[in-house]
């Protein structure tokens, strides 16, 4: 053994200084994954259903019903910046009381939807949306001192526009605050065998909700 080899062997094992490729010219790995994926929602809140009233108006409704919305959906992230969702909607509205009896008009809605965030500052992201779909709007009169005439249903093509915040609690919950108007044609219903036309019927909803990122 010659005495360079020997001064090696005595002297302790120092740590190796960085990783190997640290000097590669291989070109870093992309994970295409970031900022897209898969995700669920739920939303409730309050709803302003709005419409001016034709033919039979004066037995039942009025031109202006609240009522509370609840739905759920799922969606995709496909960008940082671009994600869409899958919606359905129960909504119910009550007019006010007339002196004739109750009216009530639910509606079951499903939508589809695309969303821009538009930027993120402090966790808080500003967006904007708009969506097109269907809506299975259920009508009822119970006349007053009698029972009810039964319900009637109506399906109508609709479309929404939003704009909201969503707040990151953590990287997979977000809580969505938000407002949307939604359009749904003029449908028609019958109440002692007069027509009721909601011209123009759309609703104003304030949503709070949750989003759950499934990655």
């Amino acid at each position: 053994m010659t005495l360079a080899t020997a001064a090696r062997a005595a002297d302790p094992e120092l740590p190796m200084l960085g990783k190997p490729g640290d000097f590669s010219l291989t070109p870093p790995e992309v994970d295409d994954e970031v900022g897209s994926g898969w995700y669920l929602r739920s939303t409730g809140g309050a709803t302003d259903v709005q419409g001016h009233v034709r033919g039979a108006a004066r037995l039942a409704a009025t031109d202006a019903t609240y009522g509370h919305v609840f739905g759920a959906g799922a969606g995709y992230r496909f960008q940082p910046w671009l994600r869409a969702d899958l919606t359905m909607d129960y909504g119910t509205a009550v007019s006010a009381t007339t002196m004739n009896g109750v009216t009530n008009l639910s509606a079951v809605t499903a939508m589809a939807n695309v969303y821009w965030d538009i930027f993120t500052f402090a966790n808080i992201t500003p967006y904007v949306g708009a969506g097109i779909g269907v809506t299975q709007l259920t009508f009822n009169f119970t006349p007053t001192f009698s029972t009810s005439l039964g319900d009637q249903s109506q399906i109508e093509y609709g479309w929404n526009v939003s704009a909201g915040v969503g707040w990151a609690i953590t990287p997979l919950w977000t809580l969505d605050v938000g407002y949307r108007y939604s359009s749904f044609g003029s449908p028609t219903f019958h109440l002692l065998q007069q027509p009721l036309v909601f011209d123009d019927l759309s609703t104003q909803q304030i949503r709070i909700g949750i989003r759950y990122a499934l990655h």
